[in-house]
């Protein structure tokens, strides 16, 4: 279990799936398995990038080509119930940052690139993915 993770790497959605889909790019889940952070792409929405984390759902100013290879880095550190803090960039640009959040007390144990739910279609490449505590 981790409070203080960052998660960075080069990611290229080569295909993406129907309108009102999207392509996950990376999730961070606690050790109940519960969702804590969805970083992910917006299928048919102009390549938006979007962040869910604790029932927000927030579009951020980024944007993610097909077949254009970016890099993301997203770090979260849980300081307690409204003091957890997400901050997330595209190829350096800050795409949110609250220190604010609610994220859960269980910290983080799994990391995922892609998806866990059936029937989404889509194509992702990963590279250079690095996981680091701090």
């Amino acid at each position: 279990m981790q409070r203080d993770l960052l998660v960075s790497g080069y990611f290229r959605v080569d295909t993406e799936g129907v309108s009102g889909g999207n392509v996950p790019i990376l999730r961070l889940f606690d050790r109940a398995g519960a969702r804590i952070v969805n970083l992910r792409r917006q299928n048919l929405s102009g390549d938006r990038v979007w962040i869910e984390y604790g029932g927000v759902n927030t579009s951020t100013p980024g944007r993610l080509p097909l077949g254009t290879w970016r890099r993301f880095e997203l770090h979260l550190k849980i300081g307690g119930p409204g003091a957890d803090t997400i901050e997330s960039s595209l190829d350096g640009v800050q795409l949110i940052r609250t220190t604010t959040a609610t994220l859960g007390t269980d910290g983080i144990t799994a990391v995922q690139i892609g998806n866990e739910t059936k029937k989404q279609a889509f194509s992702l490449v990963a590279d250079d993915v690095v996981i680091r505590a701090h």
